[in-house]
């Protein structure tokens, strides 16, 4: 059976990010050397760590030619090009994240580990 103290080495990953950008998903507890979810595992979901672990600027994931030459042909139309396609590639990313959970990880692992016994 997977012990929780196999699971303190993710939550030790998002231990600084969530407290700089708010993500309370773990809470660290001095002296027992233990780190415990401040949810429950259903109800930290994939997109909750990428949120807190690679927190993104303007919640945009895709920056590119951020001055491009008014000039060039196309540089004056990348953005119109390529913005919206590049949106729907996000969030179509972010909604998948959104199904899954941190329990969805921890109750495969068991079953991993339970085939390999």
């Amino acid at each position: 059976m997977l012990k929780w103290a196999k699971w303190q080495l993710f939550f030790g990953a998002v231990r600084e990010t969530h407290k700089r950008w708010q993500m309370p998903l773990n809470r660290e507890q001095r002296g027992t050397g233990g780190i415990t979810p401040t949810r429950p595992l259903s109800e930290i979901t994939f997109y909750d760590v990428y949120k807190a672990v690679d927190p993104i600027e303007d919640d945009e994931l895709f920056h590119f030619h951020e001055n491009p030459n008014p000039d060039c042909p196309v540089g004056r139309n990348i953005h119109n090009l390529l913005n919206d396609k590049l949106d729907a590639i996000q969030k179509a990313m972010e909604d998948e994240m959104k199904k899954y959970t941190i329990e969805d990880l921890h109750k495969g692992m068991e079953n991993l580990l339970e085939k390999e016994a």
